[in-house]
């Protein structure tokens, strides 16, 4: 399946026949069959018609609006049947079997960082001890951890150890100190922040296709206008799909000081070609094949993520007994 991504501010998406046809004033720059599309993402102060959308919603195809830091403004999605049994067992779920969850996908998430570090070490970039030997710290507690709260603070130490060493993985100064968002202030969190949104979105679209409710997770605590279970099960593929793709882009020259610009409420905003540069880093890394062991064979990493939603839909159902993330080697 594919993503529509359209990122020229001023553009218009409309429908013709079974095609979306992206314009710039009357200049026709994207054409797309509704074929094999799941999603449409559009970037900045784009258009789409009425008879746009409602195509999209006709073939399942969902709608996301981003702002050019990566924020999302608003998301369309077709109506999906609901599975009452499924969210029953899920509203129903005690406190423990939400904490055991909750651990595994921090013990994930804190282990791919880690290993991100660890096969930077062995490659000879210096400084990372300090870093890897407090996230296994970090890790050590997580597993015994007797409380989301607690848990969530030993994700929170291990996530600063992890960030200090990622800073040291650039070979490029774009003033990179560690995570902020909300505005990011930097460049390389302007684009960890767009990639983390993509990301998002993917797990969402899962999440609502199994029949999950993904208001209610496991680790981040229900609250309006988030979906908490999202962000549950996107924790594990943040080093995998989105970090990686951001040092990659950045170590190999391939975003500059010149794709990013300050904002007046001290943010920064990324050019279209650093959209553009990202999102294509996105997608191949989306779609390498990798060995899933829960079902040994290869997939590629979409699949894999659909694939642990899943279980987490069995782990609900009681089809399966406990969730495990998927952990780099």
């Amino acid at each position: 399946m594919r993503t529509l991504y359209v990122t020229v501010n001023g553009a218009q998406i409309s429908k013709e026949v079974l095609r979306f046809i992206v314009r710039s004033g009357s200049r026709v720059i994207q054409e797309t069959p509704v074929h094999n599309l799941d999603q449409i993402v559009i970037v900045g102060k784009a258009e789409i018609t009425h008879d746009a959308i409602v195509l999209a919603f006709r073939h399942q195809i969902d709608i996301l609006f981003l702002s050019q830091r990566g924020e999302i403004k608003a998301e369309l999605f077709p109506p999906s049947d609901k599975m009452i049994g499924l969210r029953l067992a899920q509203y129903s779920s005690t406190t423990d079997d939400r904490l055991k969850i909750a651990r595994q996908v921090v013990m994930a998430k804190l282990n791919n960082c880690r290993a991100i570090l660890q096969r930077q070490a062995r490659d000879g970039v210096m400084g990372l001890d300090g870093p890897i030997e407090k996230m296994q710290k970090s890790l050590s507690l997580a597993e015994n951890a007797e409380s989301t709260d607690v848990l969530m603070g030993h994700e929170g130490s291990g996530a600063v150890s992890y960030y200090e060493g990622f800073s040291r993985l650039l070979r490029q100064d774009f003033g990179f100190s560690g995570r902020n968002r909300r505005p990011p202030r930097d460049p390389v969190n302007a684009m960890l922040s767009f990639g983390y949104a993509l990301l998002y979105r993917l797990v969402s679209r899962f999440v609502r296709q199994y029949g999950l409710d993904a208001h209610l997770g496991c680790l981040h605590s229900p609250k309006d206008r988030r979906l908490s279970l999202a962000l549950d099960l996107m924790e594990e593929f943040r080093p995998i799909l989105v970090d990686r793709a951001v040092l990659k882009l950045v170590n190999r020259l391939q975003v500059h000081q010149e794709d990013f610009r300050l904002v007046p409420n001290g943010g920064v905003h990324m050019s279209n070609r650093a959209i553009g540069r990202l999102v294509q880093e996105y997608e191949e890394r989306l779609n390498q094949r990798v060995f899933y062991e829960r079902q040994a064979k290869h997939l590629n990493w979409k699949y894999v993520v659909m694939q642990q939603v899943a279980l987490y839909r069995r782990v609900v159902l009681k089809e399966e007994s406990q969730y495990t993330g998927v952990r780099l080697r």
